[in-house]
């Protein structure tokens, strides 16, 4: 999968909220175009692990979810997305992470 074995590979879902066009300038979008986002990170799941190693991920995918609110993306979406790569790659791969859920949304 995506040029590393199966057993190295690891997923990490997290979800976002877009409100900057650049973050790194710092250059806001408008809020009509602000978005929450579900971004899907695969690569070696040492890499996913350490977050003191400099590393890319080999595959980067962007979900957009425009005019979708933090309760309906947090509270149903996402779960749902969590659930599907649970069943999908759960036992496919040798790491799957995601961040919880906020009480308030589940």
């Amino acid at each position: 999968m995506f040029g590393v074995d199966d057993e190295q590979m690891g997923v990490l879902l997290d979800p976002w909220y877009r409100e900057f066009e650049d973050i790194a300038s710092d250059e806001q979008l408008l809020e009509e175009d602000e978005q929450w986002e579900l971004l899907i990170y695969a690569t070696n799941a040492e890499w996913l692990r350490d977050p003191e190693m400099d590393a890319t991920a080999n595959m980067t995918l962007t979900m957009d979810y425009p005019e979708m609110d933090a309760e309906e993306f947090l509270g149903v979406v996402y779960p749902a997305a969590v659930e599907m790569f649970e069943e999908e790659y759960g036992g496919e791969v040798d790491f799957l992470g995601y961040p919880e859920v906020p009480d308030e949304y589940v």
